[in-house]
């Protein structure tokens, strides 16, 4: 009896400490299933628009392709990658729906090397279960692929002990961030008055803030 008590507390104990890998995958299944199995966009303006601009730079007339509200990155990108699917509206649907579980999974570890794990937990469950996450993931904007590498440069600059690695890898994911949209400049100039303040009092490490601003 006692011996199945312990097997139950050791599966609970597992459970416990792997849900938040756990809530990634539920939220993966879920956004997954409805992207690709119930909703059925005909069409998205935006996407072909984005996607007929980035297949004329990388096939056609590049010279004379203007994306007049966005960087070319996202454009670029989504041709790039269709190339190898032949179906733009699943191709937009996989770049929403791995970012938007990215952005739940790394949500845990940003908050835990801030507050701690149970903060980290909740955090994560809150940016999980939230709606307009989920339309998101589900839909073939843009929007979620910057976030998520606003989100991975989040990571290690909430680092407790800051490296010279952590900052360059934090530029350039707000270099991709910003070369998909525009608005990860904000981002970028929050982090950087962050690192202003942070980094004032190690002399070594303040250089390679110049990193970030490039």
């Amino acid at each position: 009896m006692a011996d199945t008590i312990t097997q139950g507390n050791s599966g609970i104990n597992f459970i416990v400490n792997k849900l938040h890998f756990i809530i990634p995958i539920i939220f993966l299944i879920f956004t997954a299933v409805v992207a690709f199995m119930i909703d059925d966009p005909s069409h998205d303006n935006d996407l072909l628009y984005y996607y007929f601009s980035g297949s004329e730079i990388l096939y056609g007339d590049k010279e004379n392709v203007a994306v007049t509200n966005a960087p070319i990155g996202w454009p670029i990108l989504l041709a790039s990658v269709d190339s190898l699917i032949n179906d733009v509206f699943i191709t937009g649907k996989i770049f929403s729906v791995l970012s938007a579980t990215g952005i739940v999974l790394l949500s845990y570890y940003i908050t835990n090397q801030v507050f701690g794990k149970k903060t980290a937990l909740l955090t994560q469950t809150l940016i999980a279960i939230n709606p307009f996450l989920h339309s998101e993931a589900i839909i073939t904007h843009n929007e979620m692929l910057p976030v998520f590498l606003i989100f991975g440069a989040l990571y290690f600059i909430t680092k407790k002990h800051l490296l010279y690695q952590h900052i360059v890898c934090t530029a350039i994911l707000l270099g991709l961030s910003f070369m998909l949209r525009y608005q990860s400049l904000l981002v970028s100039i929050g982090i950087m008055i962050f690192l202003l303040i942070t980094l004032k009092s190690n002399s070594k490490i303040f250089p390679v803030l110049f990193v970030v601003i490039l």
